[in-house]
């Protein structure tokens, strides 16, 4: 069973956000998994040609957590990590360790815990387990451009959070509650992120949702599509991919506007943003569309860039939070994010190739924008 919020060692790592008190106007509260994920030392091989890895400390919403904080915003970090047994250790040669809502009281867990303390993350949302492992996942990019994942989650800490164990408080802070669909696929986890939904709905947060599809982990494709789709239409600002359309909507175009208003762009949606890997983004609301060029840079590991592109957007949005009704200033707060994203891209790993402000905006002056 999950320890309660007081236990673990939780206490000694709990942080406040950036440095300073925390403030709703512009908090953004991660909920979901954090994990380790093995990246290999080598580009364009897979899983069993890498030669070696390194691990990297990953998990989507705990990467958007970071990502924002790295540009100078306030963020936290809702989860649980489970204990790591020294086995895993025995197992990091096969690569990537990733996941976990919960984290665990061991090497890993606390390493973890640590790592958002160290980016100004507030983590005080963060349970421990005793009993489960935290999750792994190693992750390539092929030589062929496609992603390559293998997971070790059964059972994983992530997936035990309670929701007797959230940080009630802390969500009701949130400017913007971010999540993803990972935390949907297993009890009691599924229903703690249901109750800390409304928490946040309640509270007045605006509900972020990036689906990040991950069809190993769920039962089957149906199961996954279910999932994903059972709160679709809850959320305020959603992003997807280009694949997730294609496999929301069994197989329809992803290009297609068409296709992405009729099928995907819900009655209360306020922003609705599909991320093209290099080559930008495009953007729906209720009274305009468009897109937005990617900024080209060599990458060297795609792992995190969508993360990246979404804690740059959600850094903006939570200052400026009806910036969707101003396209000049959504397209330039999106062209901040697809630089987010081309950065992270030029660095192995997610969390440590999450860029500063500071080198978004240096890439941005050699953007020709005209």
């Amino acid at each position: 069973m999950g320890e309660q919020p007081t236990s673990g060692g939780s206490a000694d790592l709990a942080i406040t956000t950036n440095g300073s008190s925390q403030e709703s106007s512009s908090l953004v509260v991660c909920f979901g998994e954090m994990l380790i994920d093995f990246v290999p030392t080598v580009g364009g091989v897979s899983l069993a040609e890498a030669p070696a890895f390194k691990k990297a400390p990953g998990g989507a919403p705990a990467n958007v957590a970071v990502g924002i904080a790295r540009l100078g915003g306030s963020s936290a970090f809702v989860g649980k990590l489970l204990s790591i047994a020294k086995e895993l250790f025995r197992l990091s040669y096969l690569a990537s360790c990733r996941k976990a809502g919960m984290v665990g009281e061991d090497e890993f867990g606390y390493m973890l815990a640590d790592i958002l303390k160290q980016n100004k993350v507030d983590n005080s949302g963060m349970r421990f387990d005793h009993n489960a492992r935290t999750a792994l996942a190693f992750v390539t990019l092929r030589s062929d451009g496609e992603r390559e994942f293998l997971f070790f989650r059964n059972p994983s800490a992530d997936m035990l959070l309670h929701e007797s164990e959230l940080d009630v408080n802390l969500i009701k802070q949130a400017k913007i509650f971010h999540y993803g669909s990972i935390s949907l696929i297993e009890e009691p986890c599924r229903s703690t992120h249901l109750a800390a939904m409304a928490v946040a709905k309640r509270s007045g947060s605006i509900l972020s949702y990036d689906p990040n599809l991950r069809l190993p982990l769920w039962p089957s494709a149906d199961a996954a599509r279910e999932g994903i789709m059972s709160i679709w239409d809850h959320a305020d600002v959603i992003k997807i991919s280009e694949d997730e359309i294609s496999f929301l909507t069994g197989g329809d175009d992803p290009y297609d506007d068409s296709v992405v208003l009729k099928k995907l762009f819900h009655p209360n949606l306020k922003l609705l943003l599909v991320s093209e890997g290099s080559e930008g983004c495009r953007y729906y609301t209720k009274h305009y569309k468009g897109r937005v060029p990617g900024v080209k840079v060599k990458a060297v590991d795609t792992t995190g860039a969508g993360d990246a592109f979404v804690g740059g957007i959600l850094s903006i949005l939570a200052s400026d939070i009806d910036i969707y009704q101003d396209e000049k200033r959504l397209r330039e707060a999106l062209l901040f994010a697809n630089a987010c994203g081309a950065l992270t891209v030029t660095e192995r790993g997610a969390i440590p190739a999450m860029p500063t402000k500071d080198a978004v905006l240096q890439l941005l002056e050699k953007v020709d924008v005209s």
